[in-house]
């Protein structure tokens, strides 16, 4: 059954950061926007297959030993006694209410369904799709912070940040099309605190390799805390961890902010290199022309 749950799975990973390159061409394409609020919980989802429903963390098939701190049981006791319900060939997707960062105090152990991935077309449904089957299931959608008439500015977005409806202040905002989409269609944007790459120049050494101002910038305090939260959700270390717990830590995620790192921050590497490479290049090009004039 593990195995053919690994078949089936599908991770959600469609939101790209408002500070990398292209966001502002994917915002270019988008023609009916809608500003969802960006939940700070753990990333969950589940689909039926073959009469059986199943549900998943981000990366794993859960199960009773690993509940994504009780989200299987809460699939268990309300999913499966209506899977009548569910769409074949979707995937649900949304975010289970645990404390990380924003303690939704009035909502935890909740589940906000955001997006329903249609497996056949290989897209995400429309909203109002993913509303409806949030209304038969009797679950939470989603808040929605706004739906404008016309199109706001990419500037504009950021004066969404920070309204929630959940918690005193957001995490941030998502921002996608009413209409179904493909992955890589939908922005977000973070407050000041959960962003996870450092700008202020000041905060880095003057005496930092490249490489040192890379990890000083992307190696931040807000992405450690989602790293860490991560281990408490999938149960590897318990909410109260402390010093003692840093064996397990280091073990069980050494790899994995090196990896997020790289995925999420590979243009801030990019423009590093090309600010290295726009220093040496002068001189490289003078090194040629000197060497072709002695040839003459």
């Amino acid at each position: 059954m593990k195995k053919q749950g690994a078949e089936i799975m599908h991770k959600y990973n469609s939101l790209i950061g408002a500070h990398k390159r292209e966001a502002r061409e994917i915002y270019d394409d988008i023609k009916d926007v809608v500003i969802l609020e960006k939940l700070d919980g753990a990333n969950a989802s589940f689909r039926l297959v073959d009469r059986e429903v199943h549900c998943y963390s981000r990366t794993t098939e859960l199960d009773e030993h690993n509940t994504l701190r009780g989200f299987y049981n809460w699939v268990r006791d309300y999913i499966v006694p209506q899977k009548e319900l569910l769409k074949p060939n979707s995937i649900y997707f949304g975010e289970w209410l645990v404390k990380h960062k924003i303690d939704y105090e009035h909502h935890r152990d909740k589940f906000y369904l955001f997006d329903v991935y249609d497996c056949e077309s290989e897209t995400f449904e429309p909203l109002w799709s993913s509303q409806t089957r949030a209304d038969e299931l009797a679950i939470d959608h989603a808040p929605i912070i706004d739906e404008p008439s016309s199109k706001p500015s990419f500037e504009k977005l950021k004066t969404y940040v920070g309204k929630s409806f959940l918690a005193k202040k957001g995490e941030g905002i998502v921002v996608r099309s009413k209409g179904s989409r493909f992955e890589g269609e939908t922005l977000k944007f973070v407050s000041d605190e959960f962003r996870e790459v450092q700008t202020k120049k000041e905060k880095v050494s003057k005496n930092a390799t490249e490489l040192g101002e890379f990890v000083s910038q992307t190696l931040t305090s807000a992405r450690v805390q989602k790293i860490l939260c991560k281990l408490v959700d999938s149960g590897v270390i318990g909410e109260d961890f402390d010093e003692t717990d840093m064996g397990t830590i280091l073990k069980n995620s050494s790899s994995e902010i090196v990896e997020d790192i790289w995925n999420e921050e590979l243009d801030v590497l990019k423009k590093m290199f090309q600010r290295k490479v726009g220093r040496v290049y002068p001189a490289a090009v003078k090194e040629v022309i000197r060497k072709k004039e002695e040839q003459k």
